[in-house]
């Protein structure tokens, strides 16, 4: 069997949850591979797990005081049929975590609302890899879909989520999967999440961009609807989201 290596990348902050002798060396690196390997697994070492995602591959969680997301990045489509969660290293885009821990630092130092990222981790097998991330947790927020389930959308909540969408297709951003889970909303604060496979222009976007992006995310408006009837929502409800969208892209 092919030996295993690991690679590991942090946040410019050490984190503060993670606990180590602060030298470096084997013993960080153990610890921190000791973490992702047994820690979801060992409920005594962390408090409030719970998985969300189809698939399990995200886990909320409290370690050492800090609220934390870990995502495990797998396959869909008919290639999980083959692998669920090893990708060729031949390919670049293979790379899911690290790629998506460097684009959302760079969001962050434009001041775009996005998790912050924490640590992530690569374990390379032979030709094959495998991807997980670690952000810190967007505090006392629910994505669209969670909303919808409770009560209507507001029309303050509606424009703080078109104006928000403004900043990211101002600052180059294309979310490949832009959709009502992806969109999370606090009391004063709208966040976008999941960037895997997402890309930053060194431009503000086009306009054909823009339209398909808001589509997309209209579809899934539409989707859910049609899979559970009785959330609120209605057609006006994303005409408002795309009007203060367009109106604040000018």
């Amino acid at each position: 069997m092919p030996q295993a290596h690991l690679r590991l990348f942090v946040s410019d902050e050490w984190p503060r949850w993670l606990k180590c002798d602060g030298t470096g060396g084997a013993k960080s690196l153990s610890y921190m591979l000791g973490f992702f390997s047994s820690a979801i697994m060992n409920q005594k070492q962390i408090s409030d797990l719970k998985f969300k995602g189809g698939r399990g591959q995200t886990a909320l969680f409290t370690y050492n005081g800090s609220r934390l997301v870990l995502r495990n990045y797998l396959r869909g489509g008919l290639w999980s049929h083959v692998s669920k969660d090893k990708f060729c290293k031949l390919f670049k885009s293979a790379r899911r975590a690290e790629l998506e821990f460097l684009l959302c630092e760079r969001m962050l130092r434009q001041g775009l609302p996005v998790p912050v990222p924490q640590l992530g981790l690569e374990i390379t097998t032979g030709m094959y890899l495998s991807n997980a991330l670690i952000t810190l947790q967007i505090e006392n927020s629910l994505n669209v879909a969670e909303i919808m389930e409770q009560r209507p959308l507001r029309t303050d909540e509606l424009a703080l989520m078109g104006s928000t969408l403004a900043l990211f297709f101002k600052a180059g951003v294309v979310h490949t999967d832009l959709n009502i889970r992806n969109i999370l909303l606090t009391d004063a604060q709208c966040y976008l999440i999941d960037f895997d496979k997402c890309y930053m222009q060194d431009s503000d976007l086009e306009s054909r961009a823009v339209q398909r992006m808001l589509s997309r995310l209209q579809r899934s408006f539409f989707k859910e609807k049609a899979l559970r009837p009785d959330i609120h929502f209605e057609k006006k409800d994303f005409e408002a989201l795309r009007q203060a969208c367009l109106t604040a892209l000018g």
